[in-house]
């Protein structure tokens, strides 16, 4: 039999995580002497140490190798591995979008030549009214996606109601000052310009009112959209108006139109009213 100390030299395995995986249940020492306290292994446990070693180095969780230890089931052991391979292909995608990105960002930094991310074109013009196909709950990021899914497929399926622009979301409590901004559970409104307005339960239409509104365009996937809000913000502040309502963004290249994200194509835009007709400050 080996002492801990031998059988952590053998082993690769520092003595402080030999017995962590004592006390999870994960590999128990052959023998310990009740006086002393001392811990001896045998073979037996140098080949469950191999195994959690090996699973660990497959990026297992400790909870999922005590879970595949315990069952001892060839079956669940090649399912949970399974499931690992898909865990990790999408793993290894995600991360070759970052290294693109990341080498997108170093060509950008070696030219001599770049344009800042806070350069926006403002544009200030009235819009007309507009008939809508909406849906508006409380809904996190995750669950918009699945509100716009939803919505895009049912005017793709209608018979009589057809789509006569790209679709758009309104954030309505980043305009609302007494509402507390909350991703996971934001109140947010999605909505289709259609031809034709009839009776229906499961969304309802609206008219999105005429008026003067400020815009502009951002380009490439959402992490620096931020910047497109403050400039438009800033624009307003330093033009003398003041916002009238809630930004909407309207979509005219993002995932439906199977683009990468670099190709996404946003336009950004707030309702606005001149301040010097208004008492109200700018919000």
């Amino acid at each position: 039999m080996y002492t801990i100390g031998n059988f952590s030299k053998i082993s690769k395995v520092s003595p402080r995580m030999l017995r962590y995986y004592e006390k999870m249940g994960l590999l128990r020492p052959k023998y310990v002497e009740k006086e002393s306290g001392y811990r001896y292994y045998t073979e037996e446990e140098m080949y469950v140490i191999s195994m959690i070693k090996k699973l660990r180095r497959y990026h297992f969780s400790l909870k999922e190798i005590k879970s595949i230890m315990d069952r001892n089931e060839s079956q669940y052991t090649k399912e949970m591995m399974e499931a690992q391979i898909s865990r990790l292909l999408q793993s290894a995608s995600e991360f070759h979008t970052i290294i693109s990105e990341l080498k997108k960002e170093i060509r950008v930094l070696n030219s001599a030549h770049f344009s800042s991310p806070h350069e926006f074109d403002i544009m200030i013009g009235n819009r007309r009214e507009q008939l809508v196909l909406c849906a508006r709950e409380k809904a996190s990021i995750d669950h918009l996606n699945h509100m716009i899914s939803n919505l895009i497929q049912f005017v793709d399926s209608s018979d009589t109601i057809v789509a006569t622009g790209a679709y758009m979301v309104i954030f309505h409590d980043i305009y609302d000052i007494f509402e507390v901004f909350n991703p996971a559970s934001s109140d947010v409104e999605v909505c289709i310009p259609v031809n034709t307005e009839l009776e229906m339960e499961k969304y309802y239409f609206r008219k999105i009112e005429d008026g003067l509104y400020i815009s502009t365009t951002y380009f490439g996937n959402y992490d620096l959209i931020g910047n497109a809000y403050v400039a438009l913000l800033k624009w307003a502040r330093e033009n003398h108006y003041m916002i009238a309502g809630p930004p909407i963004e309207r979509f005219f290249k993002d995932e439906w139109t199977n683009c990468s994200p670099d190709e996404y194509v946003t336009e950004i835009s707030f309702p606005v009213k001149n301040i010097e007709q208004f008492d109200t400050p700018l919000k």
